[in-house]
């Protein structure tokens, strides 16, 4: 693998139009990171992060904090989204717990969300395709229908649904809020359920609603984070801050695993105590992995060298140009792009259907045309490396209009 590029077992070359899995952010094979994880191998490999700190996870948190312009200022280290996801609930919930506030039990979560594949993560999202086995030993929560800025299957009318929409919210707060430990959120862009893209007048709204209830707001930004949706994090491009941020998959550029859960200074404090009972007694070995943090170091110098985020606007004014250009041509369905994603729907079918087959066929045609794509079942999808230039983004577009016109029925 190099830059955008990956090689499969016949030695074709191949587009990334995924990022890896949305992890990749800056391209394969930098020797900045080769070098950056070498020395810090070299200096110091792994410590415990408990009653001990290391440069590059203080530095590290530094410069992620200064990102969110102080708006989150203390950081809990683990090593993936899911446990991000794990420790901004356990953070939420011992909170109010601390403060003699028992009752709140419950998350507020979006339907089509998904968090993570741990316990916790799998209890706050709503996804029944991949957790349905999992039901019975999930905890129960309560789940909202995200407005979409297109139709969608939770949200058939696309933006025209606002206004109903925070009516409903509104009455189901009024009789639950008190029992709310947290609201979850994928900002934006709802990754696995289908690359739902928010109507943000509406989720800015949902945001405000649900802090006029005193509710703290966790904003999981494992895949919208670092720049993917043209600004550092998507709260910022919402103009809406969160209580607790997630972050992961981008913080490392795709290299190693590392994930962050960011807070604000209030929900630190409630955990400030003599009684050591009362602290975050939440751990993982590889918590501010040096190696790690090094490695997001150098990932963050790329980001800030090459203007990450302004790319990711460019790539959005370019990919609008190909959805209206290409949309009718070959009937696709709910067109939409928010930062450096691109999604829509095949011909056959409204909404998405994760487990529908007939991705396999665009996959299969994609890699003829040097396109490597995993869609979302009926969801086709880009989100790339930040770092393509212009000319690789056009080779992907080439690529991904031949593969339509290879694989429907009616090109």
């Amino acid at each position: 693998a190099k830059g955008v590029w990956l090689y499969d077992e016949l030695d074709r070359k191949l587009f990334d139009g995924i990022g890896s899995w949305w992890v990749n952010t800056i391209g394969h094979g930098r020797e900045e990171i080769n070098q950056a994880i070498s020395r810090q191998q070299a200096s110091l490999d792994h410590v415990v992060f408990a009653g001990v700190t290391h440069n590059p996870a203080a530095k590290l948190a530094s410069e992620i904090v200064s990102l969110t312009e102080g708006t989150l200022p203390r950081v809990f280290y683990s090593d993936n989204g899911s446990t991000a996801v794990e420790v901004a609930l356990k953070m939420a919930y011992q909170s109010w717990h601390q403060k003699g506030e028992t009752q709140r039990r419950t998350f507020l979560a979006l339907h089509g969300s998904y968090h993570g594949d741990t316990f916790g993560a799998m209890s706050v999202a709503k996804s029944d395709g991949f957790h349905g086995v999992f039901e019975p030993l999930l905890f129960k929560g309560i789940y909202e229908s995200p407005v979409t800025s297109h139709a969608s299957q939770f949200c058939r009318n696309g933006s025209a649904e606002k206004e109903s929409s925070l009516k409903k919210i509104k009455q189901s707060l009024e009789i639950h809020h008190a029992t709310i430990a947290a609201a979850i959120i994928e900002p934006m862009i709802q990754g696995a359920g289908g690359m739902l893209v928010h109507d943000e007048g509406w989720l800015r709204s949902f945001c405000e609603l649900i802090r006029s209830y005193n509710i703290p707001i966790i904003f999981d930004e494992v895949f919208t984070g670092m720049g993917r949706v043209g600004e550092d994090f998507a709260f910022k491009r919402l103009r809406f801050i969160p209580d607790i941020l997630c972050i992961a998959k981008g913080l490392t550029g795709g290299t190693i695993p590392l994930a962050m859960t960011l807070a604000c200074e209030e929900i630190y404090q409630s955990f400030l105590n003599q009684d050591k009972a009362k602290a975050l007694l939440h751990g993982h070995s590889y918590t501010g992995n040096p190696v790690a943090c090094s490695a997001a170091l150098a990932t963050l110098n790329i980001y800030h060298k090459e203007s990450l985020p302004q790319r990711a606007r460019e790539h959005e004014q370019v990919f609008e140009l190909w959805l209206n250009e290409n949309s009718q041509n070959f009937a696709l369905k709910n067109p939409r792009t928010k930062g450096s994603v691109m999604a829509f729907e095949l011909p056959e079918n409204d909404y998405n259907d994760y487990f529908k087959q007939s991705n396999l066929l665009i996959c299969q045609k994609a890699l003829r045309f040097g396109l490597f794509l995993r869609p979302l079942g009926n969801t086709v999808y880009l989100a790339p490396p930040l770092t393509m230039t212009n000319k690789e983004r056009s080779f992907a577009l080439h690529a991904l209009t031949e593969t339509l016109k290879n694989a429907l029925p009616s090109s």
